[in-house]
């Protein structure tokens, strides 16, 4: 039971509790009247009562005074105002309604009910208050007088309470929106059934009531309506004090220093929280905030609650802290997250004078738990009683003044600083009692999810009752399903092992899934007997002499012609020595030539090193050397090659080569699992890049898995493909692979692939059926696409596809009737290791595991995760690398040889610092990287090898990359030089170190000095706050701003009382919050006569978007609606 509840049973059974002078607890009561449970009850709530007595004592003189004028316009209290909010932002809604219904039989009088429930209207203020804004503000005023809507409706008579009509007629009522402007906050519905047989629904505004506020109605109702019904009339007192009484007070008690301890409290604790958790959702986050909703009820025995019970008390803890602790060890098992915030309602009653009042009094309380102060279960829940106690000593600031200061980045998609709740209460049935009348409550199953996720748990004497509340736009009810099952797992394992470690504790694997759809090889393609790349490309030539193979330009050869340039390029490369498993650095632009050499390497059984030629030196001399080339082919000379001591010859390419008789070129054979095909480098954490070694086994593996992928999305192969990738961009393997399958590889210019309109129409012009592109260019080439009305099924690959693409490519497939597919795999697995189909999916995915692959998520300790939960991505089969040359002891740890004592899956896999959830549908969702991997242009880059160039530099003290996750994928490097003065001189060198050693997609758009890195609670490096310091001090000049802009800068700098803001600076991170935005919005509409909704300035938060907004309304062809909030 809570603490009001806990507090009316010690007042029946005459029970006093009060403190002594030591500031300790101290029960006076019979031994009769206390009793076990109720000694435990009083032990366990303890901290809780000693709490409600401080702050008792404390408002017996709190000057809560009955306001004089009850005519006036008042500011709204702290919790109104988040509701009101709430309501502007989305629309008239029925989120926040409180519906009760009644069955009643016997002699109900519709009269005396009336009578009851207009005095119920009279006696309490705030069932008669409208909310509206004034001067800028939410306020509030009390209507003097207001009769009780109630209806009666008696279309229903002869039918039973359960039928659907009366069910029609109940949920009309239930989903029917208050308009906080105008409508009383309680209305009655009473639906006849019979003479002598009624429902009667209650419906309230929770503006206007809480929890506690139905206690106190039913507890009036119940004395109003028997005694009008005896005497006609009530002798039931006034309550002395009304919610407006308190609201006024509320505000002028915390505008004093009392509460400055509090919040300093709630500062430093909710310092650097996350701003959503990282559970995996099964359906996209939507704009804004959806109040659709499901709930999941299960069941915990009473033996099994006893020993849950028992373990709480061995730690002095209460249930609700277990429960929390183990809904802590829940979300961090399925979301990955050790840092946590979860929010759970307190009453907020803790003066007397506030029990009986109708009104809005119930508070948030934050807690925040962190799973890395724990090592054993036990102590997490030391560690959660902890954290409870301080916040219910803490928990005299309101949620909303705690939003306001800690001014968290506001999103319409999800609550400020919490998203899961957690509640406890006791099974109390708080039932009309009328006389003459039985009456049973109906228990309704619409549901509202005021946040992601809720978990209610109920006492009863027959155990738990675990209610799940769920946001049925973001979960699916199996998925949730799973979360109570999991639940209770944890439940069980941690009372009965308290001492268990954190690390030991795994949920169960239920890997059964719905299999996805999936286009399969050919039967013969698990022999290990596979053709290599070349070999097919032989076949193809003797099936089709004079097919055409390439297009370069207005060149075009065909297979015969390819073959016989190979042939004749693999002579002049076994003239110059080369044999098969050596390795070859290739340094060609896209052309025939690139083509021709690549596969001359691959004739002679050698392995390709892809190299581009606009590397710096530095980059491209590295590659050589690690990879221990024993010789460069190029089309292009190196002014620099022979001053470099330690490099191969640099042969240059010639086409006009004919071969020789005396030298015979090897035998065609099966690809070798043995024996390297090509060698890519990626970025490389350490400082250099590493290189991934591929056998002729995984490419031509993957050269059938990439036809099986094509026939997914058309009857056949393709007859043509474009080369559309970087050629030392694993990407280009698909070119290699079906052109040697029979696919005319088309290679155009440089500008035609820069231009969206000029890479459309060579698409059309050779009718492709398929093209292969990344998701950063794939919104513009949509758009050309659909501009040009051409119609190409698209395989997106090389980067995280995001929402907006996802959305904006099945928008494009459903207009032009194509497919796409999103295709996924890192260069250690060769190529694509997964891949999903677009059409028919909400959100993205990167679908399941190719022919021959698995793909399956781990935790850290790599044992596989439940479905729904957050971990590693580990790819096992076919694909995986020969290693990462020069690099053995990386390569043992990424790649987990099947008999290695950690790996409990019995085959080899590759950690691929990727993070993932397996859906329900049994497709994989990508969830970002583990470490500071990012995605450039489709390039892997590590951060790190940045950081460890620019640090190599003796200037430098501390560097800190980082990539800004918006639209402009801005690479930012901070720099903490040893003399900031000499900013100037230095950045210039650091930058033209920086070009001389990285590849161009490495280089961080800027270099900014700084005097130290700005540094999280925990330690961590803040980039953010380094950005945003940055922008501040870097903002524009007035003179350079429209005049919408600088009138809007004024404003801005007034109501958030600073000196300069950026037109592109969020509204809400420069401290802006809930109220202020409503003074922003009534301060727009003075200033410029254009009236702004909520949510217009949630979703364009900076001065140049509004700017934008303004300017737009106030055109003369514009149609303006001034809109009143």
């Amino acid at each position: 039971m809570n603490i009001s509840e806990l507090i009316d049973v010690l007042k029946e059974k005459g029970i006093k509790i009060g403190l002594s002078e030591q500031g300790q607890l101290v029960v006076r009561g019979t031994k009769e009247a206390l009793g076990d449970d109720l000694k435990r009850q009083l032990k366990e709530q303890k901290p809780m009562l000693i709490e409600w007595l401080s702050i008792r004592a404390q408002g017996e003189d709190s000057g809560i005074r009955v306001l004089e004028d009850r005519q006036a316009i008042y500011p709204m209290s702290y919790s109104q105002k988040r509701l009101w909010f709430i309501d502007k932002l989305q629309g008239q809604n029925a989120v926040f309604n409180l519906p009760s219904a009644f069955h009643l039989t016997g002699q109900f009088s519709i009269d005396v009910a009336k009578a009851a429930f207009q005095q119920i209207l009279d006696r309490h203020e705030s069932l008669r208050t409208i909310y509206f804004e004034h001067d800028g503000e939410p306020a509030q005023y009390v209507l003097p007088q207001a009769d009780i809507p109630f209806e009666v409706n008696t279309d229903c008579i002869g039918l039973d309470w359960s039928s659907e009509q009366v069910q029609a007629v109940l949920k009309e009522d239930v989903y029917q929106p208050f308009l906080l402007e105008q409508d009383i906050k309680i209305r009655v519905t009473v639906v006849q059934l019979g003479e002598q047989e009624w429902v009667l629904q209650i419906n309230i505004h929770h503006i206007s009531a809480d929890g506690m506020s139905m206690k106190v109605l039913v507890e009036e109702y119940n004395k109003l309506y028997n005694q009008i019904a005896k005497m006609g009339m009530s002798d039931l007192p006034l309550p002395k004090l009304q919610y407006l009484d308190f609201s006024q007070w509320q505000r002028e008690s915390l505008n004093n220093d009392s509460l400055k301890p509090h919040l300093d409290y709630w500062k430093n604790t909710l310092a650097g929280i996350p701003k959503c958790h990282s559970i995996p959702l099964q359906h996209p986050r939507p704009e804004f905030q959806s109040y659709e909703a499901g709930k999941v009820t299960t069941h915990i025995e009473a033996s099994k609650a006893q020993i849950i019970e028992g373990i709480s008390k061995e730690h002095g803890a209460t249930i609700f802290m277990s429960m929390l602790a183990n809904l802590s060890l829940l979300v961090n098992r399925y979301s990955g997250d050790t840092d946590m915030v979860f929010g759970t309602p307190t009453a907020g009653r803790f003066l007397p004078a506030l029990e009986n009042i109708f009104g809005l009094f119930v508070n948030n309380l934050v807690l925040r738990i962190n799973l890395d102060e724990c090592q054993t279960y036990s102590d997490l829940l030391r560690y959660t009683k902890q954290r409870c106690l301080e916040g219910y000593s803490h928990q005299q600031v309101p949620f909303e003044v705690l939003v306001e200061e800690l001014a968290p980045q506001r999103n319409t998609g999800y609550n400020p600083i919490f998203q899961i709740s957690i509640a406890m209460q006791d099974l109390v049935d708080e039932a009309l009692e009328l006389d003459g009348v039985e009456v049973s409550t109906i228990k309704s199953d619409d549901s509202m999810g005021r946040y992601d996720l809720s978990l209610l748990i109920t006492d009863s004497t027959d155990g738990l009752v675990v209610e799940w509340l769920y946001n049925a736009t973001l979960f699916e009810r199996a998925m949730v399903e799973s979360f109570a099952e999991d639940f209770l797992h944890l439940l069980v394992t941690t009372s009965q092992s308290p001492q268990i470690k954190l690390s030991e504790i795994a949920l169960p694997v239920n890997q059964t899934t719905l299999s996805a759809p999936q286009t399969k090889l050919e039967a013969n393609s698990d022999d290990e007997n596979i053709d290599s790349l070349i070999l097919s490309l032989y076949r193809t030539m003797d099936k089709f002499p004079d097919q055409t193979a390439l297009i370069d330009g207005d060149l075009a050869i065909t297979y015969s012609q390819l073959v016989e340039q190979v042939e004749s390029q693999a002579h002049l490369l076994m003239e110059k020595g080369l044999q098969s498993g050596d390795k070859v650095g290739v340094v060609f632009s896209p052309s025939t030539d690139l083509i021709v050499c690549v596969l001359a390497v691959l004739r002679l059984g050698a392995c390709y090193v892809p190299i581009e030629p606009h590397y710096p030196q530095e980059r491209m001399v590295f590659q050589v050397v690690d990879s221990a080339a024993k010789m460069v082919i190029s089309d292009a000379t190196f002014s620099w090659w022979e001053e470099e001591t330690n490099l191969p010859p640099l042969v240059v390419y010639s086409a006009e080569h004919t071969k020789p008789a005396d030298i015979k070129l090897p035998s065609l054979s099966a690809a070798k699992a043995d024996q390297a095909a090509y060698v890519i480098y990626t970025s490389g954490s350490t400082g250099t890049p590493k290189g991934v070694e591929i056998s002729q086994y995984s490419l031509a593996h993957f050269m059938l898995e990439i036809q099986a992928q094509l026939v997914a999305l058309t009857p056949e192969l393709p007859k043509s493909w474009v080369w559309s990738h970087s050629f030392a961009f694993d990407a280009s393997i698909k070119s290699f692979t079906l052109l040697a399958s029979g696919t005319s590889l088309i290679l155009p210019d440089v500008d035609t692939m820069v231009s969206p309109s000029a890479l459309v129409e060579l698409l059309n012009k050779y009718e492709v059926p398929i093209f292969n592109t990344m998701p950063s260019v794939a919104p513009a080439l949509l758009e050309e696409l659909e501009r040009q009305s051409v119609a190409v099924n698209l395989i997106v690959s090389g980067d995280d596809i995001g929402q907006s693409t996802w959305t904006q490519l099945k928008k494009y497939n459903e207009k032009f009737g194509v497919n796409a597919i999103n295709a996924y795999g890192p260069t250690e697995t060769t190529v694509n290791a997964s891949y999903c189909l677009v059409n028919g999916l909400s959100m993205p995915a990167i679908g399941s595991a190719t022919h021959g692959h698995q793909l399956f998520i781990v935790d850290r300790e790599l044992n596989e995760v439940p479905v729904g939960a957050r971990g590693e991505i580990a790819i096992s089969g076919p694909g995986l690398a020969m290693s990462y040359l020069n690099k053995a002891q990386l390569f043992e740890e990424r790649f987990i040889a099947s008999d290695a004592k950690n790996n409990k899956k019995g085959q080899a896999f590759y950690l691929t610092g990727d993070m993932g959830v397996k859906q329900p549908n049994g497709l994989v969702s990508f969830l970002g990287r583990k470490d500071r991997q990012v995605k450039v242009r489709g390039f892997r880059v590590e951060l790190d090898e940045i950081d460890n160039l620019i640090k190599s530099m003796p200037e430098v003290q501390e560097v800190h990359s980082w990539l800004r996750e918006d639209a402009s994928e801005q690479l930012i490097s901070f720099v903490c030089l040893a003399d900031i003065e000499n900013a100037s001189t230095v950045l210039p060198i650091i930058q033209s170190h920086i070009r001389a050693s990285l590849p161009s997609y490495m280089h961080p758009n800027k270099l900014i000095p700084v005097d130290a890195m700005l540094r999280t609670t925990s330690g961590k490096v803040s980039p953010s706050a380094m950005w945003k310091l940055y922008r501040e001090s870097s903002v524009l000049q007035p003179e350079s701003l429209g005049g919408t802009e600088k009138a809007l800068m004024e404003i801005w700098c007034e109501l958030l009382d600073v000196n300069a803001v950026g037109v592109t600076d969020n509204f809400f991170e420069l401290g802006g919050h809930s109220l202020l935005a409503m003074t922003l919005i009534a301060e727009i509409r003075s200033k410029f006569g254009v009236g702004i909704q909520i949510k217009s300035l949630l979703v364009s938060p900076t001065i140049a978007a509004l700017a934008a907004l303004i300017d737009k309304e106030q055109q003369p062809t514009t149609k303006k609606t001034e809109v009143l909030l």
